[in-house]
């Protein structure tokens, strides 16, 4: 904010101590003749030590270099007023650069996450199929099939050694896909199969909304194809395989070899 002078005082100061100085050039004109000398008319003769004149001019020479002092006070402070503003225009582009670097960090955090994503989503993945085929679900009893080619098995995987339970031994939530191709064995009236997805923590349990259904004709041309997707969330070592069920034991389904598959990937 800059401060102005106030004009009209100076203005009134100047004319206060004009008027002092003509009263007093009229005071040393009677005093001049009283004592019967003629007041010195010519400038060049005139006494500046005793001329009130003199007091005039420095007056008025004074009353200038204020009115000079008073405009470079006033450039003084419309620089300091510009710079005043400058700080605030900096202020507000530092506020500004603060808040494009907390968007950064931002950015740069959520990035570090999605690169942390890809590398768990690259090293989770477990699939295997089973290349043999020739299992009998000769039960109402759940027969578990197996997987005997492993195409890929990353680290948090462990597959038993019978090739049927794989455990996950890392907590968090998975995608689980698996197919099961049966024929008629016998050619007798099989009926109804069921094949389901069961895990076991603490105990095997079947895991809801795995369940698949279809049924054999009498025939060993008939086939059928189980198969579920599901996404479950695992405690690390928990376990997870394939029960298959067949509902009329006197005649027997199998396992068509190829056609049994599991895979599993862990979200996150």
């Amino acid at each position: 904010m800059v401060i102005k002078k106030d004009q009209p005082i100076m203005t009134l100061l100047i004319a206060f101590f004009l008027v002092l100085a003509l009263i007093a050039i009229f005071v040393h004109f009677c005093a001049s003749e009283a004592k019967g000398q003629t007041p010195p008319m010519n400038p060049v003769n005139i006494d500046w030590t005793v001329n009130p004149l003199a007091l005039y001019l420095d007056i008025f020479d004074t009353y200038w270099q204020l009115q000079r002092l008073s405009a470079e006070s006033d450039t003084v402070y419309l620089t300091i007023d510009s710079l005043a503003a400058h700080k605030d225009t900096l202020h507000g582009r530092i506020d500004s650069l603060d808040s494009q670097t907390d968007t950064l960090a931002l950015e740069i955090d959520t990035l570090r996450l999605r690169v942390d994503s890809i590398q768990t989503s690259r090293d989770s993945i477990f699939f295997a199929y089973d290349a043999a085929g020739g299992l009998l679900i000769t039960s109402t009893e759940d027969d578990t099939v197996s997987f005997d080619t492993e195409v890929r098995k990353d680290a948090i995987y462990v597959h038993a050694a019978d090739g049927k339970a794989v455990a996950c031994n890392s907590a968090g939530w998975y995608k689980v896909d698996y197919s099961v191709g049966l024929k008629n064995a016998t050619g007798g009236n099989l009926g109804l199969v069921v094949s389901q997805l069961i895990r076991y923590s603490s105990g095997w349990s079947t895991v809801l909304g795995t369940r698949s259904y279809s049924t054999l004709s009498a025939s060993t041309l008939s086939y059928a194809n189980l198969n579920a997707s599901v996404c479950v969330e695992l405690v690390s070592g928990d376990s997870l395989a394939i029960n298959v069920t067949n509902n009329v034991p006197a005649d027997n389904a199998e396992t068509v070899a190829y056609s049994v598959r599991l895979r599993i990937e862990k979200l996150h």
